[in-house]
């Protein structure tokens, strides 16, 4: 038996809503464990909660919520803080990067695994999609394991297709590479 629970108390700011979320089951509890090491999995979560009940303030997963967040904009994942907005961007990125190059027969499992591995190595993992794309209009599309980003011809290069969309997500990439990550 599932049992979801939605939880709210006190008013104003000083309101908490509590989330009760199901405990994923499965073989080994290897579902649950998998979530909660994926950070992609839990700011994808709580980004998605965020919108969901439209509600300003801190949002904490696997931890104790605190009565002295400094900032509304803060998720707490376990003891440390994150700057909401900025992870929220971040995700964003991967996730639109990851849903517009990735095919297969799961596509949906496809985007996750590309998306945690760019977030782990950005500019590794573009090169890899890059080298595993087809680039020239006469590639096969069918047999590679990523999609074009456009079907555009480069107007200077003639077979070639457009780079321009991959420039532009090279250069969000790049900015992520830059970034210090916790």
């Amino acid at each position: 038996e599932t049992i979801n629970l939605l939880v709210s108390l006190g008013v104003g700011s000083r309101q908490l809503v509590l989330y009760a979320l199901p405990y994923l089951r499965g073989e080994d509890d290897v579902a649950q464990k998998r979530f909660v090491r994926s950070r992609l999995h839990v700011f994808a979560l709580l980004g998605f909660m965020r919108k969901l009940c439209r509600c300003e303030g801190a949002y904490y997963f696997q931890t104790v919520p605190r009565l002295d967040a400094s900032s509304p904009d803060t998720f707490y994942v376990g003891p440390r803080a994150f700057a909401a907005s900025k992870y929220l961007h971040r995700y964003a990125i991967l996730s639109e990067f990851s849903n517009r190059v990735a095919s297969g027969k799961d596509a949906f499992k496809e985007r996750m695994r590309l998306a945690e591995r760019l977030a782990a190595d950005p500019l590794g993992e573009f090169s890899r999609v890059l080298r595993q794309s087809p680039l020239r209009i006469a590639d096969d599309t069918k047999g590679a394991k990523y999609k074009p980003f456009t079907g555009k011809r480069d107007p200077y290069l003639p077979g070639v297709r457009d780079l321009t969309e991959y420039m532009k997500a090279y250069a969000n990439l790049r900015v992520l590479a830059d970034e210090t990550e916790p």
